[in-house]
């Protein structure tokens, strides 16, 4: 059996880390006696990288305090933002929705449109924030169903009543990026 190290969408490594982190990662998880490398977590693979002052995995990792400190803080804020959801309620209809997202917006020092996070209530006073989230967040459903559909085909053992349900929604899911993409606010 053969083992690619794919780089995943958006991380910031090049192919080249992502091959070192995967080999490492799997040695880690072979020292530890662990049946799959995705039963590694983070206290162990960071634990592992400190104690070893020749881990290949050290040089991706921020030693100095006061800057490895910031960038923590930084992280636990986006968290601490993410997990607030506000209500909006229109009609009888209410739906918990986060307090940012991400969206193309025009920015003052790039040509075009630039990727950011923004208010909610920003996105949804103006249709084309509005028109970006939505369709990422549509192409996002869109990935996943590729996945499953690649599940299913490569399953193969799976009912007919299931395959064709399937079908159905992914016909149906077409459908809607089709009608969204015809609706262009400007």
């Amino acid at each position: 059996m053969t083992v690619n190290f794919i780089r995943a969408p958006g991380a910031p490594f090049s192919e080249e880390d992502v091959r070192i982190i995967g080999e490492e990662l799997l040695r880690i998880a072979d020292a530890n006696r662990l049946e799959h490398v995705s039963l590694l977590d983070k206290k162990l693979v960071f634990e592992a990288v400190e104690a070893d002052p020749d881990n290949p995995l050290r040089r991706f990792y921020d030693w100095d305090v006061t800057s490895a400190a910031r960038k923590h803080w930084l992280a636990f804020t986006h968290k601490m933002i993410m997990s607030v959801r506000i209500e909006w309620k229109i009609g009888k209809f209410t739906r918990p929705l986060p307090i940012t997202l991400s969206a193309n917006v025009s920015s003052r020092f790039k040509p075009g449109p630039v990727r950011r996070r923004i208010l909610t209530a920003d996105a949804m006073q103006h249709d084309p924030m509005f028109a970006s989230a939505v369709g990422f967040r549509l192409r996002s459903v869109d990935g996943l169903l590729g996945q499953l559909e690649g599940l299913i085909g490569a399953h193969g053992k799976l009912p007919e009543a299931i395959k064709a349900s399937f079908r159905a929604h992914r016909m149906s899911f077409n459908q809607l990026l089709q009608d969204f993409e015809g609706w262009n606010p400007k």
